[in-house]
């Protein structure tokens, strides 16, 4: 596709149309943009902190972008001049919390942006009516936009009718950032215990919390030089997955990648926590697209832990399990006989509620749900959805998606009433725990799509 920086025939008529989540990147350029314009618009954020690269950038929005998709009601809009992207809009629908009676659901618009060379046109009302309509579409009746402090675009929606809601405010807490850290027994303790902390939020699927404190833990081992050591990478790992629960793709592919290079280091490319990291890393991946990549990194992780590790080790088997993963993800025939055996030798070895053998069952429901096995599929949902209520509790995300697979099944074999029942339970358990931990509603967003076919039906 030629670059929207060339000039645009005047006569030409702009067409509106939906995009392709697999043609993202060819927003790139225009994603750059609109950061460039944010800079110029708000030089005072620059005392915060420094800008990031735009190449930097448009990695964190598209894994955002990426992860957003995977709802069915998330929509990109382009458009296009002479077959030339020279605009977008990305909107989304999401529950509607908060004070006000908005509806079930509010619409989300996350950007618009038009090409400098194509503004005056009129692309910028086209793309918001064509997200309004999508609203519309769904029942939708308030669109929710964020704009930068300073951008003139804030008169182009009050123009349109859009009032003020709340206002975002960046506050420096003073003094942390230039007071070192001491480094004393004293200090370890308190870090000790805010670790344990973010271990017990990560655990629970409280994951904006856990964020916080690990990125408070994290900060405090780089101020005191605590960052060159096995301990620090665990750490840095569990943040990993943090991201990951967070749908942050990006952000726990760079952390993974931090974790996996010093694990090399330090241990050595076969230790088993070398192999663990690069199990992992080829999830954040795969779920990013790259999927060759992705299982050539997996299957690397494999190659190491048949050298380096025993059969029934727990990281070897994790490595097969993130194999697995990745080969029912892309349809390839040769997933079933890895993952049959699998899921057997990980109940053998690591017990039943061991959450990489509940991760294995749960990746064989999904198998079993693409082959149209819905019966096979639905006697290891619910033993599933048993057990991962027993061992993390009924409001844990995990649970909830394994109940949200449960109720999908049950609607597969034609038991609608359960179904519509389990489905109506659990996205209104899913919407009270998102709003009262304040997620981003990563899981939540999961839950609604997967059960888009029960509450639409029903």
């Amino acid at each position: 596709m030629t670059s929207p920086q060339k000039a645009i025939p005047g006569g030409a008529r702009p067409a509106i149309t939906e995009h392709p989540a697999t043609d993202i990147d060819q927003l790139a350029s225009l994603w750059a943009e609109l950061l460039a314009h944010h800079v110029h618009s708000a030089p005072h954020l620059g005392d915060l902190g420094e800008v990031r690269s735009a190449a930097e950038s448009w990695t964190i929005r598209r894994g955002e972008y990426l992860a957003w998709l995977e709802d069915p009601l998330a929509r990109i809009l382009t458009a296009s001049v002479d077959d030339r992207i020279v605009g977008y809009a990305f909107v989304r629908i999401v529950p509607a919390a908060g004070s006000w009676k908005l509806g079930e659901q509010v619409g989300v618009l996350e950007t618009l942006v038009v090409a400098g060379e194509a503004r005056g046109r009129g692309l910028g009302r086209q793309l918001l009516e064509a997200a309004e309509a999508h609203c519309h579409e769904h029942g939708v009746t308030t669109l929710r936009i964020s704009v930068i402090e300073g951008n003139d675009a804030q008169g182009f929606y009050h123009r349109r009718g859009a009032v003020g809601f709340t206002r975002t405010l960046l506050l420096p807490v003073p003094g942390i950032a230039a007071a070192p850290i001491a480094h004393d027994a004293e200090t370890d303790t308190v870090l000790d215990r805010l670790l344990s902390h973010a271990e017990l939020a990560l655990r629970e699927g409280a994951f904006g919390r856990a964020d916080a404190l690990f990125t408070h833990v994290l900060g405090a081992r780089r101020e005191v030089g605590t960052t060159e050591s096995l301990q620090y990478l665990a750490v840095l790992h569990d943040h990993a997955l943090v991201a990951y629960g967070q749908g942050r793709w990006a952000d726990g592919e760079a952390r993974m990648r931090r974790v996996l290079e010093g694990r090399e280091e330090l241990a050595g490319p076969m230790a088993a926590e070398t192999v663990g990291a690069m199990a992992r890393l080829a999830e954040a991946i795969g779920e990013q697209g790259r999927w060759e990549e992705a299982e050539s990194v997996a299957r690397e992780a494999v190659r190491r832990a048949e050298t380096g590790l025993t059969a029934g080790h727990e990281e070897a088997l994790a490595a097969q399990l993130g194999l697995s993963w990745v080969l029912v993800r892309t349809g390839a025939k040769e997933a079933e006989e890895i993952l049959w055996p699998l899921q057997t030798a990980m109940a053998q070895s690591l017990g039943r509620r061991h959450r990489t053998a509940m991760s294995a069952r749960h990746l064989m429901v999904q198998l079993l749900r693409d082959q149209r096995r819905y019966t096979e599929a639905l006697d290891i949902a619910e033993e599933l959805a048993t057990t991962r209520a027993q061992s993390l509790g009924p409001e844990h995300a995990h649970t909830l998606r394994a109940q949200a697979d449960r109720a999908v099944l049950l609607h597969r074999v034609g038991r609608t009433e359960e179904a519509a029942a389990l489905a109506r339970e659990t996205q209104a358990t899913s919407t009270l725990v998102t709003e009262l931990l304040g997620t981003d509603q990563h899981h939540d967003q999961k839950i609604r799509s997967a059960l888009l076919e029960i509450t639409t039906s029903s």
